[in-house]
């Protein structure tokens, strides 16, 4: 599996192991890619569902101060609210 580091909340830097150092394991790496961004999906789903909810049976709830767009200036949670 590819190990990543990078500058905190940018895109995390990759380095292959001697294992992925081939094509084929660059290959292997990309599946588990693949199948990480599915996981993360698949969680981004759920948890859009979840706040549907609670936003149909609570509809204030979309007033609280840390839901206004100042208080996350620039951040990706704003553009998903």
């Amino acid at each position: 599996m590819p190990s990543h580091s990078g500058p905190e909340g940018g895109v995390p830097s990759l380095s292959l192991g001697e294992d992925e150092a081939t094509v084929a394991g660059v290959v292997r790496a990309i599946g588990q890619v693949e199948s990480m961004i599915r996981t993360a999906t698949g969680w981004r789903t759920e948890l859009l569902e979840v706040a549907r909810r609670l936003v149909e049976s609570d509809p204030g709830s979309l007033l609280a101060p840390d839901l206004a767009p100042d208080a996350w200036s620039g951040s990706e949670d704003a553009t998903l609210a």
